[in-house]
């Protein structure tokens, strides 16, 4: 017997009846599904996503997380569920403009009510907070929640200290500091910005602000991207991992040439940090182990010669 998966027609009547009813709960802006089907008709891997309204309440949140789980363990029980709840959405190709809570219901793993409940109305109410300009929370059937907070470009010290002593578990999230224009009015400018992420640590001012020089030194025909996690310090490992790329081909000499000038600023971020620039590996304030990739280029000797410390 062959069975025939079919997606994006309309909702079978449980699901549909369940998104009807999330949209008429206040501070909800809509509510959609999505779901893939059998050819007899059976649903499965349902996906509901509801939009909050941009004045919904923290308790508005957890009302609408009540009334999915309830809802859910009743007439999907059958079903796999995403359930999506978005805040602020402003352009769905680019996550750091949304804040989004996301919970997989997946067999007999599902969240309990007050799991959801209380994930939503701790989620709005970092999305809300000073200093952040998106939240992200997953929470898997199983498993701890994943955090990701975009930090906004005025952020104060004092505000995100404060958010992490109101909430003790954002201490392990994943922080992340846009280097570009990031406004509502261009989304999709060509200078969108370049992403730094820091785990195990809240990223100060200077840190923000060194990152932002980095980006704004390259120009406009290099790209970076990098990422900070301090757990990697207790296995001996470079905390700190850079890459530079030249994605355009005209004048990529002189692109080279230019953020040679902006790698002095890297020794900045937490130390070391293992660079990737443009395919010459180097490891800057350390020393690169045997088993990294070697270009043997004469820049990557250069490189080696100039920034590292073995």
């Amino acid at each position: 017997m062959t069975v025939a998966i079919v997606a994006g027609c309309s909702a079978p009547g449980p699901a549909q009846n369940i998104s009807s009813s999330i949209e008429q709960l206040p501070g909800v802006a809509s509510s959609s599904i999505s779901y893939d089907t059998t050819w007899w008709g059976a649903a499965h891997n349902v996906r509901l996503t509801t939009v909050l309204a941009d004045s919904a309440t923290p308790e508005q949140a957890q009302a609408v997380g009540q009334a999915f789980t309830e809802s859910a363990g009743r007439d999907l029980a059958d079903s796999d569920v995403d359930f999506t709840v978005d805040y602020r959405v402003v352009d769905r190709e680019h996550p750091p403009l949304t804040s989004t809570a996301n919970f997989r219901f997946a067999g007999p793993d599902r969240p309990a009510t007050q799991t959801v409940t209380d994930a939503l109305r701790e989620w709005l109410t970092v999305a809300q907070s000073p200093g952040v300009q998106s939240a992200v929370f997953d929470q898997p059937p199983a498993g701890p929640r994943a955090v990701r907070i975009t930090v906004d470009r005025g952020a104060k010290d004092a505000e995100l200290q404060a958010l992490v002593r109101d909430h003790p578990d954002l201490a392990t999230a994943t922080w992340a500091v846009v280097g570009g224009s990031l406004t509502e009015a261009s989304p999709l400018a060509a200078d969108y910005p370049e992403v730094y992420t820091v785990t195990g640590m809240v990223p100060d001012e200077r840190l923000r602000e060194l990152w932002r020089h980095i980006v704004s030194s390259l120009g406009e025909t290099g790209i970076a991207a990098a990422d900070t996690d301090m757990s990697r310090v207790a296995d001996n490992l470079p905390p700190t991992t850079v890459v530079v790329n030249f994605p355009s081909s005209r004048n990529r000499e002189q692109s080279v040439a230019t953020a040679w000038l902006m790698l002095p600023l890297l020794q900045g971020l937490p130390q070391p940090v293992k660079v990737d620039f443009n395919g010459d590996m180097f490891t800057m304030g350390g020393c690169s182990g045997a088993d990294d990739a070697v270009s043997g280029s004469h820049r990557q000797a250069e490189l080696r010669s100039k920034f590292e410390r073995c």
